[in-house]
């Protein structure tokens, strides 16, 4: 994308990816699902900010259901 877009005359801007430490722990949304299957919530408070983990720990019966049938 970097290359094709500004032949059509759209810049780009690579945005890094969030991490948890600065460095190494890229937040990730596969990251966050597996968390909240497996019920860490430690986990989940360093990856999403407090209303999100507000929200998946009143909903948690709920998501982690759907996950699961997700697959």
């Amino acid at each position: 994308m970097k290359k094709i877009l500004p032949t059509y005359g759209i810049t780009v801007h690579e945005i890094p990816r969030k991490t948890t430490d600065g460095k190494d722990d890229i937040i990730s949304a596969k990251k966050v699902r597996n968390a909240l299957k497996a019920g860490d919530f430690e986990t989940l408070k360093k990856h999403v900010p407090q209303t999100t983990l507000d929200y998946l720990k009143e909903n948690y019966d709920k998501l982690v259901k759907a996950l699961n049938e997700k697959g």
